[in-house]
């Protein structure tokens, strides 16, 4: 498409205009390409200042730090869900999959208008979890739901979790606002040293909180009898 425009001056010129969201897509595959790291995605969608007031907030009983974990255990981002083909972090790379990123950013403009610029890292985060050309996100269950779950059943910090799948970490997130044990097993080696580091993170903010991850399946494991208040 060739575009006439007129400047200051009254000059016209012709330019070779490129639709807009062609133009985005060549824009995001100058960051999204093969030198993409986990790391440098999950800086593009959360950091740890924000992470940080997320946590303080849902001490408090809002609903927050949903991408707590990713500081943590970035590979939940390089894991496939379901039928998908590939993770979101290999699909970033892939420059037909930005096409329908560029289309979806280019509609979330259109619905909220301005609004849509206060948090780019929050929109991308809505746009991987909106299932883009059949790439699908690996969601966790959210801390507030752990936190209402232990505020509804257990003794407060008197109370003892214990987790069998501690996963990526958000029901350890929910349950530290609560309680001040948290018992949780996870086979998977790279997981396991991220979910130690999430709970010495979340000691640095609430003393109170005391944390046990085995490594290893919760078949194999040898509990004390009748010590733990709440199993989830």
């Amino acid at each position: 498409m060739i575009l006439q425009i007129e400047n200051l001056f009254g000059e016209k010129k012709q330019e070779q205009y490129k639709p807009e969201r062609e133009s985005l897509q060549t824009e995001l595959s100058l960051i999204f390409n093969d030198e993409l790291t986990l790391e440098n995605l999950v800086n593009f969608i959360t950091n740890e200042f924000y992470e940080t007031l997320e946590y303080h907030q849902l001490c408090f009983g809002l609903s927050s730090c949903q991408k707590t974990s990713l500081l943590f255990n970035p590979h939940r981002l390089d894991t496939k869900a379901g039928k998908s083909k590939l993770s979101c972090f290999e699909a970033l790379k892939d420059y037909n999959f930005l096409n329908g990123l560029s289309r979806m950013i280019l509609h979330e403009r259109e619905q909220k208008g301005d609004n849509y610029k206060s948090r780019y890292g929050e929109l991308l985060y809505q746009i991987l979890a909106f299932n883009i050309n059949g790439v699908q996100y690996v969601n966790e269950i959210h801390p507030i739901i752990s936190r209402k779950l232990a505020l509804k059943y257990c003794n407060g910090l008197n109370s003892k979790i214990l987790d069998p799948c501690s996963g990526w970490g958000g029901r350890m997130i929910g349950f530290s606002t609560v309680v001040s044990e948290y018992y949780g097993f996870e086979p998977y080696t790279k997981t396991y040293n991220g979910l130690n580091k999430l709970g010495e993170w979340i000691k640095k903010r609430n003393e109170h909180f005391n944390f046990i991850i085995e490594n290893l399946p919760f078949e194999d494991s040898n509990l004390k009898d009748n010590y733990f208040d709440f199993f989830f």
